[in-house]
């Protein structure tokens, strides 16, 4: 809970940084963009059973398109994003696990969709009139889309509806570089400090997760 406060008041604090930017830059005109992406997730388990995992996770890779609006008056700007994100990881039930509750648990195979809304802090490290190389920070909130989860046993598929076991909103912070040039655009970016992103369930402990990101994009 305290993480969820602690990012709640960071977006507050990254809106108001925001207009006071946007109010003090009346000559400077906003870019606007389209960007595509591909990431590679990192599923954390919070807590242990007992001092051991409950199941070992993996990422594949995922990815995701949106549009973002750019501006930075000065060597310090902002950048807003909306994108569309699709995420693929795998829960396999560690040995632990196994023993703990019964020998034949299923892999679960998970497909997730969020719309994602980063407010990046964007300060730039080589002023150049054609060219920026920046690096950049700050909150991002996803609302869950949908889930699907494919259980295998046995060779056996089941596929099913999980968006129930996650959490509708899931907050992070991200940092990362990018660079503009030419109507072109480039960044690189991770998550840290993710809240819970599923539901707990039973005795099952939660997961957090957070992403390695690249993406291009054509701004106007």
């Amino acid at each position: 809970m305290g993480r969820v406060v602690a990012q709640r008041r960071l977006i507050a604090v990254a809106a108001a940084a925001a207009f006071f930017c946007s109010a003090n830059a009346q000559s400077f005109e906003p870019v606007i963009g389209v960007k595509a992406s591909a990431n590679l997730p990192n599923v954390t388990q919070i807590g242990l059973i007992d001092q051991h995992p409950y199941y070992e996770t993996s990422g594949s890779f995922g990815y995701g398109a949106g549009i973002f609006l750019f501006y930075q008056p000065d060597w310090i700007g902002f950048q807003y994003e909306l994108t569309y994100t699709r995420i693929g990881f795998e829960f396999e039930p560690s040995d632990y696990a196994q023993r703990l509750d019964f020998p034949n648990m299923p892999t679960l195979t998970n497909d997730n969709e969020y719309f994602a809304m980063p407010l990046l802090l964007i300060v730039d490290l080589h002023p150049s009139p054609t060219a920026r190389f920046n690096i950049f920070a700050g909150p991002k909130i996803m609302f869950l889309s949908s889930a699907t989860r494919t259980m295998s046993l046995y060779g056996e598929e089941t596929e099913q509806d999980a968006k129930g076991l996650y959490e509708s909103t899931v907050y992070s912070t991200v940092v990362g570089v990018s660079f503009y040039a030419e109507g072109m655009a480039f960044d690189i970016r991770t998550d840290i400090d993710s809240t819970p992103f599923t539901k707990q369930v039973t005795d099952e402990p939660e997961f957090a997760i957070s992403m390695f990101e690249a993406s291009v994009g054509l701004y106007f």
